[in-house]
């Protein structure tokens, strides 16, 4: 989805962080120039996995999975 903010800043630099629900969050420092207008700050959102970790970390009774301990339960025993 779309969406729009506009602030009225003094010229310069201002490192602006952007959040919506369901997306990552993302930061860059944005330039304000002496020009007549608007300056623009343009921002591409990506769709967050946040639910999927809570679903994970729920159903580990939110332990983090240890990628080694997880790698020696898959080895299969030696005969």
């Amino acid at each position: 989805s779309d969406g729009d903010y506009w602030r009225l800043l003094n010229p310069g630099e201002y490192r602006v962080t952007v959040r919506a629900e369901g997306f990552s969050v993302s930061s860059k420092v944005c330039a304000v120039g002496y020009d007549i207008g608007a300056s623009r700050c343009d921002f591409v959102l990506g769709r967050s996995n946040l639910s999927r970790i809570k679903e994970i970390m729920q159903k580990f009774n939110k332990q983090p999975i240890s990628m080694r301990q997880r790698a020696r339960q898959r080895r299969l025993p030696d005969t």
